[in-house]
């Protein structure tokens, strides 16, 4: 088997301004082919032993905004799939980086299939209290001091003391029977949730399968958020395979707006739907010390808008690896007054851009702007289809837009133009559209004062008004990059006629 050069396939970035971690992100060891790491959560059997929540407790869970949550019940953790998912994370912009675009997890995702509100204080305060006086005054139990952890209570101790409400219990212990069933729910669990959901639905969306309504109407009064319906998911079980189908979707693999149809609309409760301008803001997602920020400007897709290139994302610096651990006295408050303040502000950080008037098409300046600044391939298996692909895109491209007349080279023209397209309708791209899509102007929003006791470092930029590449080279050159590392023997007897082609190309 013939070795390629280091040099010839390129997973990118090929301007790394945007995605300056690229040397210490799992793509780069997985590309290298040394990690096949498969994460696993510590604590996600613990939603599947949550009970059904007891009707004497629904109205506060409502009251607390919990109620959609509480209704999400069991799911399948699929290990692989958010390993596949979480490899295609950026810490620089905020979102995933799919071979079709950015995409993330908006407030519009946590606000549909989980039911929370998106609207209200952020989870922030001290964390500096004495936790047993507090849980005695919560819960109505103290609990030992074994069982608190800095700041953290046990969950087997919840489940130990809260895993039955009895029908006589009075309204003291109804609330607190409500509050310790809202502690049992770990935080990091409602996000795998999430994870699984996007996956699943988007999955049910492209097959058309109905999506089941509520089974249990007869004993809760609100239907659930959509994360709840058990869709199907591709029959695929490895990580290798997951990531073999994340390199090479397609256009049509890919649904925007999940949730838009008639037959999907009709299943969101009203309660997943309050507020829905704050979907669109650009602000700062806080809880106590961990701090993430919500970038709709950059996948405006989801929400049914122009995607233009976007402006540099928010830098977080530093504030990615803060801890709790040695912090028990901060006031989280005060820490990230800016925070909160950008956070309170979010009216006047919504992303006003124009609805998209179709499919943006990959060649658009936006796709070319994309793909020169993201890693397009996680594996090299996927690099090297995806790498005859863009020689059989350039080939097409100057085969048709040449001006050649003699009659030779239009025949050979032809059958040149006609080759490559069959090439890219195997490896499942269609790439013929030659008029490439301006991008609209970027948006411009308001950004926050990163406090300066923490200081980020910028790690440059990027021009968003740098022109889209389209690779310049000459059909001879591409000729020779597929004779020597890529079709070999099939291309060594050039014709006569392949040659006055080429000539005619280059004059």
């Amino acid at each position: 088997m013939a070795q390629y050069p280091e040099e010839v396939i390129n997973p990118g970035p090929e301007d790394n301004s945007l995605l300056y971690l690229q040397t210490q992100h799992i793509s780069q060891q997985v590309w290298n082919e040394n990690v096949s790491r498969i994460l696993h959560t510590r604590r996600v059997m613990h939603a599947n032993r949550m009970i059904e929540p007891p009707n004497q407790i629904l109205e506060y869970l409502r009251l607390a905004g919990f109620y959609g949550v509480a209704r999400v019940g069991q799911f399948d953790y699929d290990r692989s799939l958010v390993s596949a998912l979480i490899e295609r994370w950026r810490p620089e912009t905020h979102t995933f980086h799919t071979t079709r675009g950015e995409c993330t997890i908006t407030l519009e995702d946590v606000a549909i299939q989980l039911g929370l509100p998106c609207v209200g204080m952020p989870v922030i305060g001290k964390t500096d209290f004495n936790w047993q006086d507090v849980c005695e005054w919560l819960l109505g139990v103290r609990p030992p001091a074994d069982r608190i952890l800095g700041q953290r209570l046990l969950m087997n101790w919840l489940e130990e003391h809260f895993n039955h409400l009895p029908d006589d219990a009075d309204d003291v212990q109804v609330q607190q029977f409500t509050r310790a069933y809202i502690l049992r729910w770990d935080w990091r669990v409602l996000i795998i949730i999430t994870f699984m959901g996007m996956g699943s639905f988007s999955y049910a969306s492209t097959t058309q399968q109905p999506v089941s309504p509520d089974p249990q109407s007869n004993i809760y009064p609100l239907l659930p958020p959509l994360v709840s319906g058990q869709n199907p998911r591709p029959s695929v079980t490895s990580l290798r395979q997951y990531r073999s189908l994340l390199d090479r979707m397609t256009d049509d693999d890919i649904i925007w707006q999940p949730y838009e149809s008639s037959e999907v609309r009709q299943l969101i409760p009203e309660y997943c739907l309050a507020t829905p301008e704050i979907w669109l803001a650009s602000v700062p997602l806080i809880c106590f010390h961990i701090i993430e920020w919500h970038h709709p400007d950059r996948v405006l897709r989801q929400f049914g808008r122009q995607q233009p290139i976007p402006v540099m994302p928010v830098h977080l610096g530093n504030y990615h690896t803060i801890q709790l651990r040695g912090r028990i006295s901060t006031n989280w408050t005060e820490e990230y007054s800016n925070f909160i303040e950008a956070w309170n502000r979010w009216p006047h950080a919504v992303v006003d851009a124009p609805l998209a008037l179709g499919e943006l098409d990959r060649t658009s300046e936006y796709m070319q702007w994309y793909w020169r600044h993201t890693r397009r391939w996680i594996q090299r298996v996927s690099g090297d289809t995806g790498y005859v692909a863009d020689i059989a895109e350039q080939l097409y491209r100057l085969t048709i837009n040449s001006r050649s007349t003699c009659s030779d080279c239009i025949d050979y023209r032809e059958r040149v133009a006609r080759d490559q397209r069959n090439i890219l309708l195997a490896v499942r791209e269609q790439r013929f559209n030659m008029n490439s899509q301006p991008a609209p102007p970027p948006v411009e929003l308001p950004r926050p004062q990163i406090p300066r006791d923490r200081p980020s470092k910028r790690r440059g930029g990027y021009l968003s008004t740098q022109p889209p590449i389209f690779y310049d080279k000459t059909l001879a050159l591409w000729f020779r990059y597929l004779q020597n590392y890529l079709i070999g023997p099939l291309l060594r007897r050039s014709t006569r006629q392949e040659i006055e082609f080429i000539s005619c190309l280059q004059d």
